[in-house]
């Protein structure tokens, strides 16, 4: 994964393995003995960082998810300040893009 800065989002790139494996582990809430099984299983040997991390993820997309699951609560980023896009100026330039009116 290319590193890319982003004001709104920290760069994970050196640690998108650990959200890959939450992936493959199942985004639930999962326990330490699951986390021991899974090791198990794949053979995959982890620090306990990267467990704790990936433990802690788990809890907090499970906890969100309930949180805002069926709600009309706004999700958290939807709050943030987005620089606006002219949809006018963006469809001009697809009309008149030959690639596009073939």
């Amino acid at each position: 994964m290319e590193s890319v800065t982003d004001p709104l989002f920290p760069d994970i790139a050196p640690f998108d393995y650990v959200i890959d494996l939450l992936s493959q582990i199942g985004p639930t809430e999962v326990s330490w003995t699951e986390l021991k099984a899974w090791q198990d299983l794949t053979g995959i040997s982890l620090d306990y960082w990267e467990l704790n991390t990936i433990r802690n993820l788990s809890i907090l997309f499970s906890n969100k998810f309930q949180e805002y699951n069926n709600t009309n609560i706004s999700s958290p980023y939807r709050d943030i300040d987005l620089p606006s896009v002219d949809q006018k100026a963006i469809q001009s330039l697809l009309r008149n893009d030959q690639r596009f009116n073939k």
